[in-house]
């Protein structure tokens, strides 16, 4: 056998501008993995909230700034760890089809990138690692995309974040009326979003 058909014969689809399916899973997992240290920071924060605003339930006074800023913050970050639960059920979903992830990652990303400035706001550390998973899930769209050769549109990826997005503000502003029985969430939405 020559040379030359020993070349032939290794060659890989990276060989020809193709990335190895075998890539994207490890980025796969780093991205999961970097959601999940946010998520664990966030809800160390939310912890420091409740506990900090736990005398906020029964005596609370709308009219003071400093408590609706405190429960404005616990807003945010019931909401950012809402969202990133989901981001982070959406990037453990198992694809039938390698055709099938970039419809699925899609609203991922778009939930990732919408939530990042209020990350960085929050807490910087939080806001590079989201921006960093980001980076990977959208290469991951992009790769297998290319790689099952699938035609894909951002339009019904991103009205399927938008809706999901709604229904975290509707669960969030829930769970603060709940946990603060006499808060009006409304009046708190000029400051959260």
């Amino acid at each position: 056998m020559s040379t030359t058909d020993n070349t032939n014969r290794r060659k890989r689809p990276h060989d020809h501008g193709m990335p190895e399916l075998v890539s994207i899973l490890p980025r796969l997992n780093h991205s999961m993995m970097l959601i999940d240290r946010i998520i664990a920071t966030l809800r160390e924060c939310q912890r420091v909230s409740r506990v900090s605003n736990r005398h906020l339930r029964h005596d609370l006074d709308t009219t003071n700034p400093d408590q609706v800023r405190a429960l404005s913050n616990e807003r945010i970050q019931t909401f950012l760890l809402q969202a990133l639960l989901a981001a982070r059920s959406g990037l453990s979903r198992e694809a039938c089809s390698m055709s099938e992830m970039p419809d699925m990652l899609l609203p991922v990303l778009f939930i990732m990138r919408t939530i990042r400035a209020q990350l960085f706001d929050m807490v910087p550390e939080c806001g590079r690692q989201i921006s960093e998973a980001s980076v990977y899930v959208g290469s991951i769209i992009i790769d297998t995309a290319m790689l099952a050769e699938a035609r894909f549109g951002t339009a019904g990826s991103n009205s399927r974040a938008l809706e999901m997005l709604d229904e975290i503000k509707m669960t969030t502003d829930s769970k603060l009326s709940k946990q603060y029985p006499n808060l009006i969430v409304s009046k708190l939405y000029s400051i959260c979003y």
